[in-house]
């Protein structure tokens, strides 16, 4: 128990140490809360959104969202890497 009083401590202090850091992640969890507490309203009362005349639950809409994201986030740097030689890169 004394190990866990102690991490806390630590937390609180690094987390006092760095306030740009502080503030960002207060931001970042209060966003998601309200989005999270937004979304399950508008899923309890069933919405459904008609797209490419395919009805699909809003869930399955804000879902493919993330993925979009995360596909363009790869992508770009591999459309970099590939006009990098790599012999080039090698030697550096």
């Amino acid at each position: 128990m004394q190990m866990l009083w102690q991490d806390l401590r630590y937390g609180v202090r690094m987390l006092l140490k760095q306030p740009g850091f502080t503030l960002i992640a207060v931001a970042a969890l209060a966003i998601s809360i309200g989005a999270n507490t937004t979304f399950n309203s508008i899923m309890g009362q069933g919405v459904k959104l008609n797209l490419f005349s395919v009805v699909i639950g809003l869930g399955a809409a804000i879902s493919l969202l993330p993925v979009s994201i995360a596909l363009l986030a790869c992508f770009f740097p591999a459309r970099r890497a590939l006009s990098v030689d790599p012999m080039i890169a090698l030697r550096a």
